[in-house]
């Protein structure tokens, strides 16, 4: 009992030591994170997008870009690759060219990301762009307020700051298979990367020693398969339910209806079966529990090879597959808009 008396102020103080080195630690690498984060953000340049600093989905689309893409591997012999274009409003949304016929229009924002931007296809083959034209001539405007790259969380927060400007009467969730996949289009400012961190220092060592079971969705920014996000207990599965909570939250307080369209991941419907199903079904069950509309668009494609459905040579949904699906969600936004 001795020894241990005399040893147990010097384990104190060596423990208080050691806790005041790695808060001074932990102080300095949080510093240099936001530091090297603001050095990202001052040399940023993206034809497409414009970086919305201290926000959640930490870019939007720059106003009036305009550009031709190649798709690379489409060319024939002796020719050249295929192309396609997109044009962005002076709002910040992609274009659509048709315009409600009424002077005060049932407003549809679509919200979601490179499946409802409609990468890869023209402007009027972009699902919203079809939905205009759907629903001409029946006092309904549609806003594409799509976005390559964001994640739900992204959608919400997106959502929450620029809801004056989308004025939405009807908000039609895109959802796709990875969502819950962090955005990494632009910089990712740490105290998002680290959200779900006590300690970003510690988080970091454990992922460079090797002692992580896999990278959260608040350290490096790596990807992780599908399902491995959506398992239960990961932390992107927990990122992506409280955007879809928040999302819903947000229109359930101003009283605007949200509907929650669950895309497939075209490119991974083969013969072989289709792998997704499950994040499917779960998703769906999220929208029960949020209570959200919720519709699942797999039975639409799901005797289909993802050779009929996507754009060659880039993957995303072709326009016909994107007409498709726009169908059921005409019928949806129709049993919304006013007779």
């Amino acid at each position: 009992m001795g020894v241990l008396h005399r040893l147990g102020p010097k384990l104190l103080a060596g423990t208080a030591s050691g806790a005041v080195a790695f808060v001074g630690a932990e102080l300095s690498f949080r510093w240099y994170l936001e530091r090297s984060y603001g050095r990202a953000v001052e040399t940023y340049s993206n034809e497409l997008y414009l970086l919305e600093p201290g926000t959640d989905h930490g870019f939007v689309l720059r106003p009036g870009a305009k550009r031709t893409n190649n798709i690379p591997g489409t060319a024939p012999p002796g020719g050249t690759d295929a192309t396609w274009s997109f044009s962005i409003d002076d709002s910040g949304r992609r274009a659509i060219a048709a315009r409600p016929d009424a002077s005060d229009p049932f407003r549809v924002v679509a919200l979601g990301d490179s499946y409802t931007f409609g990468w890869a296809v023209e402007d009027d083959e972009a699902y919203p762009s079809v939905l205009a034209d759907e629903l001409a001539g029946e006092g309904i405007e549609v806003v594409n307020a799509g976005v390559p790259g964001y994640s739900s969380a992204q959608e919400a927060s997106f959502a929450a700051a620029h809801w004056e400007a989308l004025d939405p009467d009807l908000v039609v969730l895109g959802f796709v298979m990875n969502d819950a996949d962090p955005g990494r289009n632009a910089p990712i400012p740490p105290e998002l990367r680290y959200r779900l961190a006590s300690s970003w220092l510690w988080e970091e060592l454990k992922l460079r020693m090797g002692l992580a079971d896999g990278p959260l969705g608040c350290r490096i920014q790596r990807h992780r398969p599908v399902l491995e996000q959506f398992a239960e207990g990961a932390p992107e599965r927990t990122q992506c339910r409280q955007g879809l909570e928040a999302l819903a939250r947000l229109c359930a307080d101003r009283s605007v209806p949200l509907v929650m369209f669950v895309f497939p991941g075209v490119p991974k419907l083969r013969k072989s079966g289709y792998p997704y199903r499950s994040v499917h079904e779960l998703v769906v069950q999220w929208g029960e529990e949020l209570g959200v509309p919720t519709f699942d668009l797999l039975p639409l494609v799901e005797d289909q090879t993802n050779g009929d459905l996507i754009v060659p040579g880039d993957g995303h949904p072709n326009a016909e597959t994107l007409r498709r699906f726009t169908e059921p969600i005409a019928a949806q936004v129709r049993a919304y808009a006013p007779r």
